[in-house]
């Protein structure tokens, strides 16, 4: 028995405006729900990760109402997946087996029937999966074609289903198209009793496709080839085709990947492959794994668990968080307000035991020290001291969230830069020596021809210092400049909206609402930037500075806030320079402005 098997794969993101939604449901769901509805003999196939459907329960509920009808009465069939549509290969166990149960559950409840077809978000196939899926109580996966053609050998067809094994247990595969149907050449290769041919659309594609003249098309083929689901035909089909397939990722993603990277066509890139070459995905990817490593040491029962696992650690796990375009500081924000928000919560069943460990947190070979107090984590790397992520708990936001295009630290905080004649140093790209940190303090040591910097870090509760030991061992006198620049990541979506507050030459400067794209002073000695409603950051060096701060942008968009502090030094042959800044978290309240007029 031959037939084609059409679907539609809701690609929506939990980050879409309802209007983009509401545009898609007026002209994708509406006009396929009344088709399906007024042509009973053609079938289709929907997939809908967790949200999607609350999305459309809460907004429009009469049409989960028809999609009930239909499935019912065995006209359309709904996949199961992952709750949070999670690329499943970054995933432990437990973790995949939780987000498969949630959607399961929740298609159940709404459809009254259980899924027995499964829909991997951007084919992003590991074999790991198979294990999970039987266990859950599915029997068939789709997959892209495009990952089975380096696969076929001899007779298999790809208009044919196929069986994959790990561990003695198995599961059927359907190859699909993501390409609109083509019904003139699936008419011509429908040479065999048992061919099945799939395509899954997406809204995108089908705000194209969906016209008159496309469904007239679907019922004139219809007298040809039947249009049903692989539920309704897959005991009729015949034998399926054993093949290993190898993980990696759809067309579009894969090709995505070795275009960025420069890449040549026949590598197979993998979900894998974002945290792989994209740095600031990496780091999420790890910090995910940091805090899964927290929530299970920590000391709450099962139900609390339960319960920060479902609504901080699963939403976390979206795969649209581990994709690199466009403006995405804002959608990186949401992941770590969900980390922080989960460790935020063991943090209250349990004190926080204030000090500093260190480990390899991101697999790279190289030590990270974390100090972790009462209202802030701070994440330091080895590599020029750089601090990479800086947790505030009153809001739980990471203020180290600036995007980085050519190296991961160069947009951090704390990103020390030596300039001497026209050469600049960057720390960050010199050789390094570190000690074994005490309960309050860090010390880094960079050497570059005969230039030693000692940076030391000293944590307290609401605070920390930076101190910086120069000492000169070139053989002449060195006269230079030393940079220290912080990009803080704020919540605000314009640099406007800010407020600066800032003591130089002894005049007081404030600046309820900046009116320049950059601002510059000599001689700062305080500099107050405060995340409206949110956070100040003080910043007080030992010795005055000159200041600049300007907006930070990425493609187009605001993403940070650059404090960038300067000190001149005149150091003689064998001589030692200290210098020190020092930077204090402080929630906003009305309390801190009474602070900052009294030191004024």
């Amino acid at each position: 028995m031959s037939f084609i098997s059409l679907g539609l794969a809701s690609n929506f993101s939990p980050f879409e405006s309802d209007v983009r939604r509401e545009a898609a449901y007026s002209e994708v769901y509406i006009p396929l729900l009344h088709f399906l509805n007024e042509n009973p003999k053609i079938g289709w196939t929907f997939f809908f990760t967790g949200y999607q459907l609350d999305w459309l329960k809460k907004h429009h509920s009469e049409s989960v109402i028809l999609l009930e009808q239909l499935v019912n009465s065995g006209q359309v069939e709904i996949l199961g997946g992952g709750y949070y549509g999670p690329y499943f290969e970054f995933l432990p166990s437990i973790d995949r087996n939780h987000q498969i149960e949630l959607l399961t559950t929740h298609v159940r409840k709404l459809f009254s029937k259980k899924p027995r077809g499964f829909f991997v978000e951007d084919s992003a196939w590991h074999s790991s999966l198979i294990n999970s899926l039987c266990i859950n109580g599915f029997r068939y996966s789709f997959i892209e074609d495009t990952l089975f053609k380096d696969c076929l050998v001899g007779s298999m067809s790809i208009h044919k289903h196929f069986i994959v094994e790990d561990c003695d247990k198995y599961i059927y595969l359907f190859p699909y198209s993501s390409a609109p149907p083509d019904f003139d050449n699936i008419l011509a290769e429908n040479k065999t009793e048992d061919s099945v041919f799939v395509n899954f659309i997406n809204e995108d594609v089908a705000k194209t496709l969906f016209t008159n003249d496309f469904f007239q098309k679907i019922i004139e083929v219809s007298e040809r080839i039947k249009f049903s689901s692989i539920a309704n035909n897959i005991s009729n089909l015949g034998r399926a085709q054993k093949i290993n397939l190898l993980g990696g990722l759809n067309s579009s993603k894969s090709n995505f990947i070795r275009e960025k990277n420069f890449i040549g066509p026949n590598y197979r890139a993998g979900a894998k492959d974002f945290i792989k070459f994209w740095p600031e995905l990496s780091a999420m990817y790890y910090r995910m794994l940091y805090t899964e490593s927290i929530i299970n040491q920590g000391k709450l029962d099962k139900i609390q668990k339960d319960v920060v696992k479902t609504e901080k650690i699963l939403p976390s796990q979206c795969h649209h968080f581990f994709l690199p375009s466009g403006n995405r500081n804002e959608i990186r924000s949401k992941f770590y307000n969900y980390l922080l928000s989960a460790e935020k919560i063991v943090r209250r069943k349990q004190s926080v035991k204030s000090g500093i460990t260190y480990s390899d947190i991101d697999c790279d070979d190289r030590i990270e020290y974390i100090a972790q107090h009462e209202q802030y984590t701070a994440f330091i790397s080895l590599v020029g001291g750089v601090v990479f992520e800086l947790d505030v708990f009153s809001n739980c936001h990471n203020y180290a969230n600036t995007p980085c295009e050519n190296n991961f630290f160069e947009k951090k905080l704390f990103v020390d830069t030596m300039k001497i004649g026209d050469k600049f140093l960057k720390l960050y790209e010199c050789d390094y020596k570190y000690s074994k940190p005490t309960k309050s303090e860090v010390l880094i040591t960079t050497v570059h021809e005969g230039i030693f910097i000692k940076k030391r870090f000293l944590f307290s509760n609401s605070a920390f210092s930076v101190q910086y030991i120069i000492t000169n061992k070139t053989g002449e006198d060195l006269d230079a400049e030393f940079f220290v620049e912080n990009y803080f990541s704020v919540k605000v979506k314009n640099f406007l909206s800010q407020s600066l507050e800032l003591i130089a030459e002894d005049h007081n400067f404030s600046f309820k609402n900046l009116e320049a794209n950059e601002v510059c002073f000599d001689n700062a000695s305080f500099i107050q930037l405060t995340d409206p409603n949110q956070v100040a950051f003080i910043l007080e060096p030992n010795e005055i500075v000159d200041v600049s701060i300007r907006p930070v942008e990425n493609e187009g968009h605001f993403v940070a806030t650059s404090v960038k502090t300067k000190w001149h030094l005149n150091i003689k042959n064998g001589g030692e320079i200290e210098r020190t800044i020092s930077l204090m978290i402080r929630p906003e309240k009305s309390g801190n402005r009474q602070w900052f007029a009294k030191n004024s």
